[in-house]
């Protein structure tokens, strides 16, 4: 290429970049009075959310004109771009700059969100949505027991999104009525005391709602002093009690007895492997609540529970590995007790007895049964529905631990006969 055609070259070079000079692009970091807001979730003054849209109508103009500058460039330098590192690097300046230009409308749409300018009332029923009582369960077939999941934030955490949540937060009494302690741990006495002080403000925030309250307990350590202490301290105000433990340290809950007088709702979740431990005694820390719902889940020692069994109108009972031979058996004795249950849910076993010296059994109240077990187990079915006498029953579903179809078709429900049932649904289901 000769000097002059270089020159020329150069110059052509020169005039395209001079012609792609638009100015800074705007952003909330050119004011300094925006960036207070960009630390924190407050909602913007009046005359910061005038700087923030006319940041944003500035940069969606600029945004409008950058594709037109880039497209120009690129047409015009068709061959001069591949010999010009000039042009080459207008045009990744400008690509540069329109990916700038977008993050900058991002960030300053982020601070005039509507998410800022929440009412309370809105607030409340967020707050309460992001907060899972219970936590999901999962099954551990390794371990034969279950397994709790905490996966998210705790009130203490959300407490410290902004000042508007924490003012909202703080005057949502439903939201610290849900009592979720899953590091039971915290407890241990220590020089200030952090875990009892903190539960105890959270109960005191909840006033004056009931409570629903998980205690999580992993390990096969009894529970301390001092949570035992906090719980006597607003028993009569738990309405809902859920226990994710290993199931031997129930008795350490015996103190208890007399002061859970508002429990209407209990479920017991085994998490840590039971098969061949000796229960100590009785489990009497329930024995004044007035129980309508129980839920037990791989506790093998269901009658280790002292409680008021003729109360109860609903009642689950999950038991998924361990001796099974008797669990028919046992769930009738169990069923038994409850002359006015309206809902249950039991395990089924293929080791059922053929013969049970067991009356009759009448439920009046029962309307609907779900039972859950292996394919084999569902088989026996009917032997279980030979001692029931269900007038009431609308609904039954057999569900099973596995995928597979999980009852022949053939499977005769001639029991219902004998209850005189009018079954509305009976429905298959797989886990």
């Amino acid at each position: 290429m000769s000097s002059q055609g270089a020159n020329a070259e150069s110059s052509k070079c020169t005039v395209s970049q001079a012609n792609v000079d638009i100015g800074s692009t705007p952003s909330i970091f050119s004011h300094p009075d925006l960036i207070r807001l960009s630390k924190c979730n407050d909602p913007p003054l009046p005359a910061e959310e005038m700087t923030l849209n006319r940041i944003i109508s500035q940069a969606e103009s600029l945004l409008l004109i950058l594709p037109q500058k880039i497209d120009t460039e690129t047409r015009k330098n068709v061959g001069a771009r591949l010999s010009c590192l000039s042009t080459a690097g207008t045009l990744t300046t400008l690509v540069e700059r329109y990916h700038e230009t977008e993050d900058s409308i991002r960030a300053a749409k982020r601070l005039v969100s509507p998410v800022r300018h929440l009412p309370v009332e809105i607030l409340h029923q967020i707050l309460v949505l992001v907060f899972e009582f219970p936590p999901p369960k999962v099954w551990d077939e390794g371990n034969h027991c279950w397994k709790i999941q905490h996966e998210k934030a705790s009130l203490w955490d959300l407490e410290l999104v902004s000042k508007g949540w924490r003012s909202a937060l703080l005057s949502c009494s439903l939201a610290w009525s849900y009592i979720c302690l899953k590091d039971t741990d915290r407890f241990e006495r220590t020089a200030d005391n952090s875990g009892f002080r903190g539960l105890l403000r959270q109960v005191e925030r909840s006033k004056p709602r009931p409570l629903s309250v998980l205690i999580h307990q992993s390990s096969r350590q009894g529970f301390p002093d001092l949570l035992i202490a906090a719980l006597i301290h607003f028993g009569d105000r738990i309405v809902t009690l859920q226990l994710a433990l290993g199931v031997v340290i129930l008795q350490d809950l015996n103190p208890l007895q007399f002061f859970l007088l508002s429990l209407e709702n209990l479920s017991i979740i085994s998490v840590t492997p039971e098969l061949g431990t000796l229960i100590p005694g009785l489990f009497k820390a329930f024995s004044s609540a007035p129980l309508r719902s129980l839920e037990l889940r791989q506790v093998s020692v269901p009658d280790a529970l002292v409680i008021s069994w003729a109360r109860i109108r609903c009642y689950k009972h999950q038991y998924r590995h361990g001796p099974s031979d008797r669990s028919f058996h046992d769930a009738l004795l169990q069923i038994n007790r409850f002359s006015d249950i309206e809902e249950c849910e039991m395990s089924c076993t293929e080791h059922f007895l053929h013969r049970i010296q067991l009356d009759m059994i009448t439920l009046p109240k029962l309307h609907t049964l779900r039972m859950l077990g292996s394919r084999k187990g569902f088989e026996k079915l009917p032997l279980l529905l030979d001692h029931m006498a269900t007038p009431s029953l609308a609904r039954i579903t057999m569900q099973a631990f596995e995928t597979d179809l999980i009852a022949p078709p053939y499977m005769p429900f001639h029991p219902f006969s004998v209850s005189s049932s009018v079954l509305v649904v009976l429905s298959h289901a797989s886990v």
